[in-house]
């Protein structure tokens, strides 16, 4: 995730490849009297769609035996396939936002597996002064 300053308010750029615009959200959230932009999305593995997060991060038994052997090795059999070694999780980012800014202030595009949000900053009004009347 990248954060632009820009004249009129903010840029992030995140890069997202694999995902399609159905798998990500943007969403401003109220929590604990802070107002929050935030960015989320993730996806499942292919291979299990039934699962929600998958780590394959530790060697398996294979993993010696698939990197000793050449792919186009005729002796290569299935015990040495190759082992995968992807991530699927789902992701967050945050960032506090002032109190005026609202949806209307958002615009997002997705193209080509990256995600683009312009945030327009609402113009800060000047103070209103106000006589009280005393009673």
């Amino acid at each position: 995730f990248d954060w632009d300053a820009t004249d009129t308010g903010v840029v992030l750029h995140a890069a997202t490849p694999g995902l399609k615009k159905e798998d990500l959200s943007i969403n401003i959230v109220e929590e604990a009297a802070q107002r929050y932009l935030v960015v989320s999305g993730g996806t499942n593995d292919p291979a299990n769609p039934d699962s929600s997060v998958r780590a394959s991060t530790t060697p398996t038994q294979n993993d010696s035996a698939a990197t000793a052997a050449s792919p186009c090795d005729a002796s290569n059999n299935k015990a040495n396939a190759p082992t995968s070694h992807l991530f699927y999780a789902p992701f967050e980012h945050r960032m506090r936002v002032s109190s005026g800014v609202t949806s209307e202030c958002l615009t997002a595009k997705y193209e080509d597996g990256v995600l683009t949000v312009h945030l327009t900053l609402p113009k800060e009004r000047p103070p209103n002064s106000e006589t009280i009347a005393i009673a």
